[in-house]
């Protein structure tokens, strides 16, 4: 009998431990056993391989790294001891459901044309409170989409599998040929966004993206970066930028970068000066004075990605 597919799952770490061991805790209850779970320690002082350890159990390959990576350069780094068919993309401060996994793959089974998935996504609390179920295109002028099933209490409106636009960061399988074909998370993104250029890089390759919303997992937003932090506000502003630079046609971009400097920069002005916040207000000016000093669009990967 042909034995399951390996799953590598992927998790980055950075300052987080109690959300780390939350999280390995909750894979202890998978139903899907052919797991292996590696955990990238990010600008890790030090090292909690025991303590993660003591939490799974199963197969647990922690690498600390002394430098933060970000989330792609951390995934990056993980996927070099990744050796499983599939690569599950995860959070750490996700909860999995006992049975996540298998109907994934019963998906990808059904639809060779299908080259990534995400779960459904809900908030822990309350567990009926819809995060993702899919999302909406890119608006061309605004850089923005929508997220389907955003704070909806969850009736069984979207029960069945569909077709989707992007995957969620916190989330998302991959198959590794695809992975190999298309290549990893651009490093330059280092926080937010990069999820969303991977699965363009897919679809440029002839793939689709899924949601299946019978796999479900918990996510608690932003906790490694603050619902509103000047940190996380520079980082969407920044690489909402260098994802249309790189994703869409000169004439859009510059569409794009007026509707920038008319409506978000001035909005931000509007919304932090007269409060002095400055450190929120010149997250917004640095991201674009960022985007226009870097010209030349680049992919730089601290690690070899190349999948075997």
């Amino acid at each position: 009998m042909e034995s399951p597919p390996l799953i590598s799952l992927i998790s980055v770490n950075y300052k987080q431990n109690e959300a780390t061991r939350h999280f390995l805790h909750s894979l202890n209850s998978l139903s899907y056993r052919n797991i292996e779970v590696i955990i990238v320690d990010n600008n890790s002082e030090i090292d909690s391989s025991e303590q993660f350890s003591r939490v799974f159990n199963g197969n647990l390959i922690y690498i600390r790294e002394e430098k933060n990576l970000g989330f792609a350069g951390g995934n990056n780094l993980g996927l070099t001891k990744a050796s499983g068919d599939y690569i599950f993309f995860i959070n750490n401060d996700t909860e999995v459901t006992p049975h996540c996994i298998q109907p994934i793959l019963n998906l990808f089974n059904e639809n060779p044309e299908i080259g990534i998935i995400s779960p459904m996504i809900k908030y822990p609390i309350p567990n009926d409170l819809i995060q993702y179920a899919g999302y909406t295109r890119m608006n061309k002028i605004t850089m923005r989409n929508r997220c389907i099933g955003y704070k909806e209490i969850d009736t069984g409106q979207y029960s069945k599998p569909m077709e989707t636009n992007y995957a969620h960061g916190a989330a998302l399988v991959i198959r590794r040929e695809i992975l190999k074909e298309v290549g990893s998370m651009s490093e330059i993104f280092f926080l937010y966004y990069e999820e969303y250029d991977l699965c363009e890089k897919v679809k440029s390759a002839g793939y689709k993206i899924y949601v299946q919303p019978h796999s479900l997992i918990f996510h608690i937003e932003s906790l490694s970066t603050g619902n509103n932090s000047p940190l996380k506000l520079y980082y969407l502003n920044r690489n909402r930028l260098l994802f249309a630079r790189r994703n869409y046609t000169f004439s859009q971009n510059l569409i794009f970068y007026i509707y920038y400097f008319t409506v978000p920069l001035l909005r931000d002005a509007l919304k932090y000066i007269p409060k002095k916040k400055w450190k929120h207000f010149f997250a917004s000016v640095n991201a674009l004075t960022w985007n226009l000093t870097h010209k030349k669009d680049y992919d730089k990967h601290r690690y070899s990605s190349t999948l075997s």
